[in-house]
Formats: C-alpha cells, sequence, structure tokens
C-alpha cells in the first residue's frame, strides 16, 4: 500500500527548514479492514516537502509547520492518487523524534464500489514511528520512591471494595515504564516455545503492531514472562501507589478531570447520563483509537514517568482479590490475601468506562481466565537490590 500525493501550497510560518533534512522509519496503520494492511516505509522532510515512501517512491507533498514548547507541528493536506479522495496530515516532531502522526483519507464519492462497501467515508491512518517500538521494546524500568499514601476511594462507602481509605507505606522498587508489548511478548515466546492465546481479533485489531501491549495474556502466562524476564508482577498496592505518581487524593494519574488526551478509554459516565464517545472527525483529541490498544506511550506520563497507568489495558497483579481486603490489610507493604478465586487487575482499559480508569477502582480475573481477554494486559516490577 502507498500513496501518492500532489503538492499543496505551504501556508504562513512554514519553518520548513526545522524539519529539513530528517527522515523517520515508520510503519503504517490504517483502521478498520485496512489494518490487515501494515505497510513499512519512511518519512522525508526535504526541500520543504513531505514524502512517504513506501514500496516506491511518492510524490512530493508540501506541508506548513510552526514551533512551540520546543516541539514542532506540521500539517499537509492534499488530493491522493488512490482511488481518489484527500490526505489531511498533522503530526509533531519532537526533537529527532518523530510522535505518531495521523492522516484522515477522506475517500473520494466517484471511489471504487468495492471500497465502498468495506470503507466509511473518512478512512484514519495512524503513521507510527519506528523508533516508538524500539523505545518500548527496551523493557526500560522507572525507580518508585519509597513512601506512604492514602490508598482507596475517598469518595467511597461501606460495602465498597476500594474502602476504607487506609495510610499505607511503600518501599521502593522499579516498574515498568511501559506495558509490556508484543515486540517484547514475540521475543519470549521465540526463546522458550511458549504458546501464546491471543486471536486473531486481538493480534490484527486490538494489539496489532510490535509496539502495542500484548492482550489476550492470563495471570499464569504473566507470571511466566515476569520469570523469564527476572521481574514479578506489582502488588495492588504497589501499583496504585505508582499510579497516584505522587499526586494525593485525585482520582487520575494527571489530576480530577479526564478527556480523550489524556487516555485511550471508551466513553464517560455520570449521574446516570451517557457521554457519547467522541467524533474524532472533528476534534483534536490524542485518543484516536476507539475499538483497540493504542501504541504505548502515547499519551503524558504520570509524575513519575510511568506511561498507560489509566486506559489503554487493564493490568494484572500479584494479589488475590478479596472485596473487603481494606478492612484488613496491612499498612506496610500490603501483599493481598493468602488465597482466593480470582486475581487483582487495575487501571481500566481501552473499553473502559471512565469509573474504571481512576486510580482507586479495583477489578479481578480467575488467574486462568480464558477468551474474549482482549483488554487484558501486564506491567512488570523488579525489587531494589
Amino acid at each position: 500500500m502507498f500513496f501518492a500525493f500532489t503538492a499543496a501550497s505551504a501556508g504562513s510560518g512554514s519553518i520548513s527548514d526545522l524539519l529539513d533534512g530528517k527522515s523517520f522509519d515508520v510503519k503504517i496503520q490504517a483502521s478498520g479492514i485496512l489494518s490487515l494492511f501494515k505497510p513499512e516505509g519512511k518519512l522525508i522532510f526535504e526541500n520543504g516537502a513531505l514524502l512517504l515512501l513506501s514500496g516506491k517512491p511518492v510524490e512530493k507533498f508540501v506541508y506548513d509547520a510552526f514551533e512551540k514548547d520546543g516541539k514542532i507541528f506540521f500539517t499537509a493536506s492534499g488530493s491522493t492518487d488512490y482511488d481518489g479522495g484527500v490526505l489531511e496530515w498533522k503530526g509533531v516532531v519532537n526533537g529527532e523524534y518523530l510522535e505518531v502522526v495521523e492522516v484522515d483519507w477522506i475517500r473520494n464519492i466517484n471511489a471504487s464500489f468495492f471500497h465502498d462497501l468495506l470503507l466509511p467515508d473518512i478512512v484514519k491512518w495512524t503513521i507510527n514511528p519506528a523508533q516508538v517500538a524500539k523505545q518500548a521494546s527496551g523493557d526500560e524500568m522507572i525507580l518508585i520512591p519509597a513512601g506512604t499514601f492514602e490508598m482507596g476511594n475517598p469518595l467511597g462507602a461501606i460495602g465498597d471494595d476500594n474502602y476504607p481509605v487506609h495510610s499505607v507505606t511503600i518501599d521502593g522498587f522499579y516498574m515498568g515504564k511501559f506495558e509490556v508489548t508484543v515486540g517484547q511478548f514475540k521475543a519470549f515466546v521465540k526463546d522458550t516455545g511458549y504458546e501464546s492465546s491471543m486471536s486473531f481479533w486481538e493480534g490484527n485489531f486490538v494489539s496489532p503492531e510490535d509496539n502495542h501491549p500484548i492482550v489476550g495474556v492470563d495471570w499464569h502466562t504473566a507470571i511466566a514472562y515476569a520469570q523469564w524476564a527476572g521481574k514479578r508482577l506489582p502488588t495492588e498496592a504497589e501499583w496504585e501507589y505508582a499510579a497516584r505518581g505522587g499526586l494525593a487524593g485525585k482520582l487520575y494519574p494527571w489530576g480530577d478531570a479526564l478527556d480523550h488526551d489524556n487516555a485511550n478509554y471508551h466513553r464517560a459516565w455520570e449521574k446516570g447520563i451517557t457521554y457519547d464517545y467522541p467524533d474524532y472527525i472533528n476534534t483534536d483529541k490524542k485518543d484516536t483509537w476507539r475499538y483497540s490498544s493504542a501504541p504505548v506511550g502515547s499519551f503524558e506520563p504520570n509524575g513519575f514517568g510511568l506511561y498507560d497507568m489509566a486506559g489503554n489495558v487493564a493490568e494484572w497483579c500479584q494479589d488475590w482479590y478479596q472485596w473487603d481486603f481494606y478492612s484488613v490489610s496491612s499498612m506496610d507493604n500490603p501483599q493481598g490475601p493468602e488465597t482466593g478465586t480470582e486475581k487483582v487487575t487495575r487501571g481500566g482499559h481501552w473499553f473502559s468506562w471512565n469509573l474504571g480508569l481512576r486510580v482507586h477502582n479495583r477489578g479481578s480475573n480467575p488467574p486462568d481466565v480464558k477468551g474474549w481477554q482482549d483488554v487484558q494486559g501486564f506491567r512488570l516490577a523488579v525489587d531494589l537490590k
């Protein structure tokens, strides 16, 4: 798959001299049925023009750019020879790194009959920079300093599983900067021969690229991966402490307000009102993944430098789940109940409502849960040596 572009006129304020000479290896991901096709290519800025090379050279495409907060934002639009229509681009270059680029293919009304049957009027493309996948596969760990925090829901009530609020002290440890990715899990499978249970749906639509979080893993699989990596799963208390990122009394890792610039999730609900999923054709929100996970690190990190602690995929914890455990929990590095039938999950996921993303929200699943786990992933922790 490749596009041929017709040049568009550059607007005022162009700073192409700051982008010219830069090139980036990329992967191209489309929404819907076209997600089955995932070509690689190269994005090049040259003499005020943008080129996307994927299989064969394409025509030059003039772009417009401006600088803000140390980043270079660029846009472009113009007609495409691929089944007609218009392509509208927007992207960001942060120093020597290309952040995820979004492209709307506004299809020609006179397009082929076959495409009209399968494709919406606007197809969203994501140009994923290869260095994001390489960074994510590095399994970077962040030092989480020792501290004491208030664990639980301050707005809760007797009978809630995250109440009462109680002070918990956590020793310092290391936490995975990112959720474990498809690329990392592939290395585990290749090295150990472990059988992956990720379904066709999960592998091709929910987590289609190496820089997406792995999904479809039960707790035992997460433990097997952790042992192979020389690490472990975080305890539930460690997870909530790390997710809060040093903020006290907040609903989310960044504060109390939530929208689709903060995380990948489905809808918001409050007092019986359902807020429909936003129409991304008419918005500029970062969350453009309506029915899938997002590449790890697609949103801003929390105060500890951890990414995707809310939304994207739910994360396994070490602990057994017990509904009323907070009433008997240890205050010093709690390890959870000694026995149980389900394991704790935390963080919400791409199909969660807003309540599921709150740092105090608890989830659970049987450790050997089977099937339809397209929202379930994990990240790792390590003790201080």
